[in-house]
C-alpha cells in the first residue's frame, strides 16, 4: 500500500466516523517510521485537544483489509475519548462496528482485519 493510498483511507472513514461522533472530525494522520513496541504495533491514537492517529510505516507492508480495520479501530478511540479505560480495546471495536456495520475481526497474526478472523477481540488481548 501507498502512503497515499493510506491517506485516502483514512479520509474517508475519518468522515464516517465524523457524520456520527463530531469530534473524530479535526484528526490528523500521521505516518512514522519508529520501531515497533511489539510484534502487533502498527498505530496508536493520540487522544487531546489535537486528536491523531499515527501509523507506523510497517503498517503499509500489511493487506488492506488489515489497514482499514486498523484505521477504524484507531478513529473509534478517539471517538469514545474514554482511553484508555478498562474495555477501551473492545469497545473501540464495537464503535467501529457501530458506526461501519462492519465487524473488527482478529486474523491469525492478532491483527485487526475486516477480513475473516476471531470476534470477538481475543480476551489475551485485553490490557
Amino acid at each position: 500500500m501507498t502512503p497515499q493510498r493510506l491517506r485516502n483511507i483514512f479520509a474517508s472513514e475519518r468522515a464516517r466516523f465524523a457524520a456520527v461522533f463530531p469530534r473524530v472530525k479535526g484528526t490528523r494522520l500521521y505516518l512514522v517510521d519508529e520501531q515497533p513496541v511489539d510484534a502487533r504495533d502498527y498505530a496508536r491514537a493520540v487522544i487531546g485537544r489535537r486528536p491523531c492517529v499515527v501509523f507506523l510505516l510497517r503498517a503499509l507492508r500489511l493487506p488492506e483489509r488489515n489497514v482499514v480495520a486498523l484505521v477504524r479501530h484507531e478513529l473509534s478511540h478517539i471517538a469514545d475519548g474514554r482511553n484508555p479505560t478498562p474495555g477501551a480495546e473492545q469497545r473501540a471495536d464495537d464503535i467501529a462496528a457501530f458506526v461501519t456495520g462492519q465487524l473488527i475481526r482478529y486474523d491469525r497474526r492478532d491483527v485487526q482485519t475486516v477480513g475473516r478472523g476471531r470476534y470477538p477481540r481475543p480476551q489475551y488481548l485485553h490490557r
